[in-house]
């Protein structure tokens, strides 16, 4: 894993989550007892493969045991670690993979997707969630295509959101608040990701994390 992280990097760290799950575990009490309570196994797999890789990602950056960081959420339920610092972070899970964003002194969303390849779907979804701007963009480029650019375009808007703490509110469109910077990244074949922050430009990394990590 790389060094120490500096206050103009953004590091992300992307996995499968089979791989996370598979390998050992980085969980503490309440978030084992609340994996347990998770109904339908692929909520629960996520849930554990997120946690345990921002787990590993904190207990590299804090020098400590990963199992010991005391993670709290929010009143909106965004995680984050209890106490005062400058460490910041977001979690998102999505098809096969979780990717955890992790920076300094400044806030981060990240998200990711599955890409939507069912024309039925995205014609039902755009007309429920975009703003006439939006969906008409949508409507503009051939059938074959909105599917990857709807799901292009919901990270960006679910990534901003998050760095803003505002909540997804519908209908969408794709702006950015000023202040905010969003990116999208490349996460391999099947899925869109994005990830957004605010202050300056930022330096992103990118990890690939498996089981052994």
């Amino acid at each position: 894993m790389s060094p120490a992280l500096e206050p103009g990097q953004i590091r992300l760290v992307c996995a499968r989550i089979d791989d996370v799950v598979r390998g050992a575990l980085v969980l503490d009490a309440g978030e084992r007892a609340r994996a347990a309570a998770i109904t339908r196994a692929d909520d629960a797999r996520a849930f554990v493969a997120a946690r345990t890789v921002l787990r590993r990602l904190l207990g590299h950056e804090l020098a400590c045991d990963g199992e010991s960081i005391e993670i709290v959420e929010t009143a909106s339920g965004k995680p984050r670690l209890a106490g005062v610092g400058d460490l910041e972070f977001n979690v998102s899970h999505g098809g096969e993979l979780v990717v955890v964003a992790l920076a300094r002194g400044r806030a981060v969303g990240v998200d990711v997707e599955p890409m939507i390849a069912s024309r039925r779907r995205i014609d039902d979804i755009s007309e429920l969630s975009l703003g006439p701007r939006a969906l008409e963009h949508l409507r503009s480029v051939p059938a074959s295509e909105r599917g990857a650019m709807f799901t292009r375009w919901w990270v960006r808007c679910e990534a901003v959101c998050k760095a803003t703490g505002v909540g997804l509110i519908v209908p969408l469109e794709d702006d950015v608040p000023d202040g905010i910077h969003v990116e999208e990244i490349s996460v391999g074949p099947g899925h869109a990701a994005a990830v957004a922050w605010s202050g300056g430009a930022a330096t992103i990394e990118i990890e690939d994390q498996g089981a052994g990590s």
